[in-house]
């Protein structure tokens, strides 16, 4: 299981933006309700200005230590 809605608001110097990513629990991803095949597959969504990049995926994961293992994300870019 991912993320299966991901609100993004922001307040950048030229306005406020608001952007909605769901997925429809079998891979499919929509941004603001328009199909979104290139992040289709993608289980999680990583904010580019977060601190914690991959981490709601990695945790969820429960790796051992020094296991390795692929995080695919919808990379969200920060306006």
């Amino acid at each position: 299981m991912g993320t299966r809605r991901a609100e993004i608001r922001s307040r950048p110097a030229a306005g406020s933006r608001h952007t909605v990513l769901d997925g429809d629990g079998d891979g499919g991803r929509r941004i603001d309700g328009v199909p979104a095949p290139r992040v289709g597959g993608c289980p999680d969504v990583d904010l580019e200005a977060s601190a914690v990049t991959n981490a709601f995926r990695l945790h969820r994961m429960r790796l051992a230590v020094g296991v390795e293992a692929g995080a695919p994300a919808a990379y969200v870019r920060a306006p």
